[in-house]
Parts: structure tokens; sequence; C-alpha cells
């Protein structure tokens, strides 16, 4: 899964609604898995992105960042614990 990571993280910082779009669903159902994928994810450092675009006008993307966001959010303790921390606390710093 490693190769199609990077590719996948740099069209995520593309502002055109219909390339977050697909780009968020992809990362959906990559999350949606065993926690080894989660943390292949995570090591990304994509939670600052993900807060971001949570807040975006289009439900095209809104919609497939809450559902990669929450999929983090069902990995491990360790995982959901660190998860809960980056996201709320740069949510907050976004507000």
């Amino acid at each position: 899964m490693t190769p199609f990571l990077e590719p996948l993280e740099k069209c995520l910082q593309i502002d055109n609604p219909e390339i977050l779009h697909n780009v968020l669903w992809a990362f959906s159902y990559l999350t949606d898995g065993e926690n080894a994928q989660i943390e292949e994810i995570l090591m990304l450092g994509i939670e600052n992105r993900l807060v971001e675009l949570l807040s975006h006008q289009d439900f095209e993307v809104l919609a497939p960042c809450l559902r990669t966001v929450g999929n983090l959010l069902t990995g491990e303790d360790d995982q959901t614990r660190v998860n809960e921390q980056n996201l709320c606390h740069n949510t907050l710093e976004n507000a």
C-alpha cells in the first residue's frame, strides 16, 4: 500500500473539489481496514489537512473527510488517543 500513499497525500493539497472528493474517498477506504493500514496513513501526518477540510463548503468534500476522520478514530487505543489529541488540538487552533 505504501507506494500509493505519497501521491495521494500530495493530491490532498490540491484545492480542486473534484480531486479532493476522490482522494478523500480513497483515504476513507484505506482507513476502513486493519490497524496496520491506519498506522500507515497516520505516518503521513495528514491530520492538519483533514481538520482544514472539515470546514470545506462542498459537501462532496466534507462527507468523505468526515468518514476518513471517523475511520482514523477507530484504530487501536493508542492510535485513537493520538488522533483525538491531534484532531482536537488542530481543530481548536483553526477555530
